[in-house]
């Protein structure tokens, strides 16, 4: 509701930039607050993490409607977390599996 309040409709991107920036600005000059919580987990390395093969799983299946399954494990070198991040996508409902590979779902 309070995003709702202060969106500038005709400007959206620039109150999400602006509301980034914020962010970024915090994190500069505040403690994260949510650090004194017991469940607080600092996130892992995001360069050579699952997360980044799975984002050029979808950054390639974007440019292209359909990759096969070959020319999806050439292009991303045989990495071995290309097969744990194509499971996670598909059990995210993101990617669904075709008989001829992968593709967004839609």
């Amino acid at each position: 509701p309070l995003v709702e309040q202060t969106l500038a409709h005709d400007a959206a991107r620039d109150w999400y930039y602006a509301l980034m920036d914020l962010g970024v600005y915090f994190k500069r000059t505040m403690i994260n607050p949510s650090r004194k919580s017991a469940h607080y987990i600092k996130q892992s390395t995001f360069k050579g993490s699952l997360r980044q093969m799975r984002g050029k799983i979808i950054g390639l299946l974007t440019q292209h409607t359909l990759l096969e399954n070959d020319a999806l494990m050439i292009h991303l070198e045989h990495d071995a977390r290309i097969v744990p991040a194509l499971d996670a996508l598909v059990r995210d409902g993101l990617i669904m599996r075709t008989d001829r590979g992968f593709s967004i779902k839609n």
